[in-house]
């Protein structure tokens, strides 16, 4: 691919959008490369998704005060109502959906450079990433097998409300039915099957791929041009 990162960095024309489950250090890395450069504009898809009209229409009803414990309750009850789950499930992706394009309509005004976020759940809205893809490069931050250990630790520890892959859900719902036991130990062990699921599809869309050991051990969070060199290394192969 015959792109100048530095050129565009330059012209405000650089977009790039990243792909990676949590816990990699999504926020960190767009975080310093917002604290290096002036002309860069971050965009947090999960967080428009979260603050807009959609989903706030979408949890108002549910009786908690706080808005993080409403998200909570909202998600987090798979195994109680799995078919009541379902359908909220597919509400936030088309709720996700439209913030996606949005964002996409919203492209040509920005003077700026872009550096986006996009969700875990992005892998199920084909259509939208791939409209994306003309727009500007995608970066898959891939993480080792054995990181999904310590991330499926994190999830058990402290959840995160997760759009699942229909077929694990139906999963763990029929093993729930063998037990009916609400067992968050249960749930998280297919976390793992989860985040092999979704790397598989972030592979398919990733233009440049940087490995476990390339963002962790090789990127200097102080040097955030680091990073672009390495896309631009990667872009040339």
């Amino acid at each position: 691919m015959n792109t100048d990162i530095e050129a565009m960095i330059e012209r405000g024309e650089l977009m790039i959008f990243l792909l990676w489950p949590s816990w990699i250090g999504k926020t960190f890395w767009s975080k310093a490369i917002m604290n290096k450069y002036q002309n860069f504009l971050h965009v947090d898809i999960d967080a428009n998704v979260w603050r807009s009209k959609g989903m706030k229409d979408l949890i108002k009803s549910v009786s908690w005060e706080d808005e993080v414990r409403k998200m909570w309750n909202f998600f987090w009850t798979p195994w109680t109502f799995p078919e009541v789950y379902k359908k909220k499930e597919a509400i936030y992706l088309w709720i996700e959906k439209i913030e996606m394009n949005n964002f996409y309509e919203s492209l040509n005004s920005y003077s700026e450079n872009i550096i986006a976020d996009f969700t875990g759940s992005s892998v199920y809205c084909v259509e939208e990433i791939e409209k994306f893809k003309w727009k500007g490069i995608f970066v898959y931050f891939e993480a080792w097998k054995e990181a999904y250990t310590q991330m499926q630790d994190n999830f058990s520890a402290d959840p995160k409300p997760v759009v699942w892959w229909e077929e694990l859900l139906n999963k763990w719902i029929a093993e729930y039915k063998k037990s009916w036991i609400d067992s968050k130990e249960q749930l998280s062990n297919l976390y793992k099957d989860l985040l092999d699921y979704r790397a598989k599809h972030y592979l398919k869309h990733a233009d440049v791929v940087l490995s476990w050991s390339e963002h962790r051990w090789l990127l200097n969070p102080e040097k955030p041009e680091q990073f672009f060199e390495l896309i631009q290394k990667k872009l040339n192969y």
